[in-house]
């Protein structure tokens, strides 16, 4: 018990230790989940960064705090206290063989962008290298073999360079200019906006509203692929109190937000059921199991195309029935006719 007790501290302060502005007290219950434990009360979670506390060597060393006002796209501004390790002993935070096998093979499935050369840096200054002949020979064989077929799909290229002026723009609520052209539009249009957010999926999309905007309008998605000469411009804005970009990116199914939020019932045949109960389709989800082995999974979600797109997945197809709402039926089945009625 003590032995599982002081792994589980040890854990806790490399996580801790990792985050570059420390972790909320949230954020620490989500990870003793993760860890496979009981999400503790912040009362217990308080007795036991306590005990991280004890071990405080120095000014440079053991468990810090810090806090600071919470506000930008998110609840009106409040204070929130974060918690990071510094100092960890360099024993304890050497990759294992397997962990450097693992780090390795993900390397070979990241596109080319900051996560894979940051990576890189990282598995290139750690000095012990995979020392397993065994495992030396697996990793070489893995990345042959392995691929992450979440990678293999048709996916738009995001350059470095207009991601990190967004990303800045966003941070510092920094109003940016660009020329944007739709798929239907004959030509490119210069836009300035208000950065709120990125969104990934099939393709990235910068999330704003324009700069005359006061608030009232709903966010815009902007492909990042159709945007061209992307450039910060000097001019700030204030963030709308009140306004959650997590919260608001939950409304949809996937990317898309302008249709209304509709409650979808759907009813998956015995013979996928078990397979359907396993998988998230959408954070407001609630699913019941039947007698009869079938499952009702019921929902509320903007984005009614990118659900369709899922239920006629091969897993389900001829699989899962839409119960409610009735727009939604006759929009698959449109959907449908139009597939069937291709013609060049």
């Amino acid at each position: 018990m003590a032995h599982a007790k002081l792994r589980l501290l040890v854990q806790l302060a490399t996580e801790l230790q990792a985050s570059s502005i420390g972790l909320t007290y949230k954020e620490i219950q989500k990870l003793f989940v993760e860890f496979g434990e009981t999400e503790p009360s912040i009362r217990s979670l308080q007795r036991i960064l306590g005990n991280l506390k004890e071990i405080d060597l120095g000014k440079e060393i053991g468990l810090k705090e810090s806090v600071k006002w919470q506000s930008g796209y998110g609840n009106d501004p409040h204070l929130t206290k974060r918690f990071m390790m510094r100092g960890l002993p360099s024993a304890l935070l050497n990759l294992t063989d397997e962990e450097r096998v693992a780090l390795e093979r993900l390397t070979h499935t990241l596109p080319r962008d900051l996560a894979k050369s940051g990576l890189t840096k990282l598995l290139a200054a750690t000095d012990k290298k995979v020392s397993t002949t065994r495992l030396k020979n697996k990793l070489d064989e893995l990345i042959e073999r392995e691929i992450h077929t979440g990678f293999v799909k048709a996916r738009t290229h995001e350059t470095i360079g207009p991601i990190s002026i967004l990303e800045d723009a966003i941070n510092d609520e920094q109003e940016i200019e660009f020329y944007y052209k739709s798929q239907r539009a004959k030509k490119a249009v210069l836009r300035r906006v208000r950065p709120i957010g990125l969104l990934f999926g099939r393709f990235a999309y910068l999330v704003a509203r324009p700069s005359s905007d006061s608030g009232h309008r709903a966010p815009q998605s902007y492909r990042m692929d159709l945007l061209d000469d992307v450039k910060a411009v000097d001019s700030f804005f204030e963030a709308e109190k009140g306004f959650s970009f997590k919260d608001w990116s939950k409304q949809s199914y996937g990317i898309y937000h302008g249709d209304s939020e509709i409650k979808v019932k759907l009813l998956f045949s015995k013979e996928v059921a078990d397979r359907a109960s396993k998988i998230t389709f959408h954070s407001s989800q609630q699913m019941t199991q039947h007698k009869n082995g079938t499952l009702t999974v019921m929902l509320r979600c903007k984005g009614h195309q990118e659900l369709i797109h899922e239920l006629i997945h091969p897993d389900w197809l001829g699989k899962v029935k839409i119960q409610e709402p009735s727009e939604l039926k006759i929009e698959y089945l449109e959907y449908l006719e139009r597939a069937k009625a291709a013609t060049f």
